[in-house]
């Protein structure tokens, strides 16, 4: 899987980086269009249910691959 690390540019970029991580997999948007989606490598997210169990999950995000506001970033 093609991945990328994210260098954060802004507050919110350091802060989600701090909090998923700096690599993070393509999950398309790769090789053309001007947008990449992005999921995280771990299960950082969760969410109560309603019958208390832990939903755990992995962050995705979609960022601008010409110039993001929040984050630069370099193929690995």
């Amino acid at each position: 899987m093609t991945q990328v690390i994210l260098t954060g540019k802004t507050k919110h970029g350091k802060d989600r980086i701090r909090q998923h991580g700096d690599v993070w997999n393509i999950m398309s948007g790769g090789s053309s269009g001007h947008r990449m989606v992005l999921e995280s490598l771990h299960e950082t997210s969760s969410m109560r249910m309603d019958d208390g169990r832990i939903w755990r999950f992995r962050d995705a995000r979609s960022i601008d691959k010409l110039d993001d506001e929040d984050f630069d970033w370099q193929f690995i």
